[in-house]
């Protein structure tokens, strides 16, 4: 998986969004050919007005969305930062494998679809917001759990 990073607040801290995002696609796009065939550019903007958004940017040749840019507010906190990564990385998922999609329709409003049916219900209600937030959590954990783990089997080489 291709993977850029822009505006990071802190240099010192760019590595840890990389392992993070590094750890959410192989845990949420686990086929190995797929995830290598995506892009994902994560940009910080403190000009945002919420935690993070994930768009599609661009599409392979079979109109697939392959590319995606991930945004993010810098001033959040670096806790929220990885766990608005983890839910803007189910987002990425779920475009990825067709399950999500949006248009902007000739009114200049969105149409969603999820599963291939069109969804019209408040964000809290929206299937794709509900696995996000249900998985953001647990996908934390497991990159906590992950650098624990790695820490150990580090700890035993030296």
């Amino acid at each position: 998986m291709k993977l850029r990073i822009y505006n990071c607040p802190d240099e010192d801290f760019k590595p840890y969004v990389e392992r993070a995002v590094r750890f959410f696609a192989g845990e949420l796009i686990t086929n190995k050919n797929l995830r290598n065939n995506c892009s994902i550019k994560i940009r910080f903007d403190d000009k945002m007005k919420d935690y993070g958004s994930c768009f599609v940017e661009d599409y392979n040749t079979r109109n697939q969305p392959r590319h995606f840019t991930i945004e993010v507010h810098p001033g959040i906190g670096a806790r929220n930062i990885i766990e608005t990564l983890a839910h803007e990385m189910v987002h990425a998922k779920q475009y990825c494998r067709g399950q999500y999609r949006s248009e902007l329709a000739k009114n200049g409003r969105f149409r969603r679809y999820w599963l291939g049916k069109q969804v019209k219900a408040k964000y809290e209600d929206r299937p794709w917001e509900l696995e996000a937030f249900k998985r953001e959590g647990i996908l934390v954990s497991q990159l906590l759990d992950h650098v624990a783990q790695t820490k150990k089997k580090n700890k035993k080489r030296s």
